[in-house]
Parts: C-alpha cells; sequence; structure tokens
C-alpha cells in the first residue's frame, strides 16, 4: 500500500516538473549583443508566450555597477501574465570598471557613451519585422523604461 501512494507521489512529481520545463520552454529568453557606434553592446530581451500584436516593449535600466536582469526575475512574471515584451539592456563600464549609464554625475567625465541614443536604436532595432521577421506583431505601440536601483 505505501509502494502504491510513493509511485502516485512520485508520478505527480514528474508530472509536474515536466508541466514546468515545458511551460519555460515556450517562452523566449535570449542573450544578444547590439552594435552601437562601434562598441558591442549586450541585452537580454525576454518575450512571453501568447505575446499580443499592440504589445508593449519595457526597457530595464540596472543601477550603478549592476548587470542585466539582475533581479529581473519577477518582471518575467508579470510579463507572462500581462503579456509584454521585456528588454534588459546593459550599460558600458566607465573608468573605474563598473557598469553604468552615462548620466553625466561628475566622476563620469571622460565616459563617451552615448546611452539614449543607444536605448533608441536598441528599442528601434527591437521592432518586429526588422529584427523579429517572424512576429505577428506589427510594431511597439508603446516603449517603456524601467530602472532598478543598486542602492
Amino acid at each position: 500500500m505505501f509502494r502504491k501512494y510513493v509511485t502516485k507521489a512520485l508520478t505527480l512529481i514528474i508530472a509536474i516538473s515536466i508541466s514546468f520545463v515545458a511551460s519555460a520552454l515556450t517562452r523566449t529568453e535570449e542573450h544578444h549583443t547590439f552594435r552601437h557606434r562601434g562598441m558591442e553592446r549586450e541585452y537580454l530581451l525576454y518575450i512571453p508566450e501568447g505575446i499580443g500584436p499592440d504589445a508593449p516593449l519595457v526597457m530595464v535600466l540596472h543601477g550603478y555597477g549592476g548587470r542585466a536582469m539582475k533581479g529581473g526575475e519577477n518582471l518575467r512574471e508579470v510579463a507572462d501574465r500581462e503579456k509584454f515584451a521585456v528588454c534588459y539592456a546593459q550599460g558600458a563600464k566607465d573608468a573605474k570598471g563598473k557598469t553604468c549609464w552615462n548620466v553625466g554625475y561628475p566622476f563620469q567625465d571622460g565616459l563617451k557613451t552615448d546611452d539614449v541614443d543607444f536605448l533608441c536604436k536598441l528599442a528601434r532595432h527591437l521592432q518586429p519585422g526588422q529584427y523579429f521577421s517572424d512576429w505577428h506583431v506589427q510594431r511597439w505601440r508603446n516603449v517603456l523604461p524601467d530602472g532598478v536601483s543598486e542602492a
């Protein structure tokens, strides 16, 4: 009798695990690079299953010294539920070797990256039809910035 319950429990655990893996595999999360003004820039793009034709694109910016996608797991859950794409962009390194966005702080003197231009061109690059030819999405109707502070 005990063996029967253990077999049923293991079968249920295996079924749940397979379902979880299958669900994770139907979503698209990919690491990419984008050349901007001679510099290879990185980003992670997350596209949930079933995204619609009017889906927004949320651009997530990390804090000083941070990494793209750090702490972004919760946003993926929201993107799955609300059906929007997420781009986790990576800032360039400053003179101290820390990743950042060039926002004009005094310690960023000499940093030549134009991050506003980078983000605008990256959003344009990610327009469905230019980059994702197999998508049924016509274009991003809304591109929304989001930030994560390391402080």
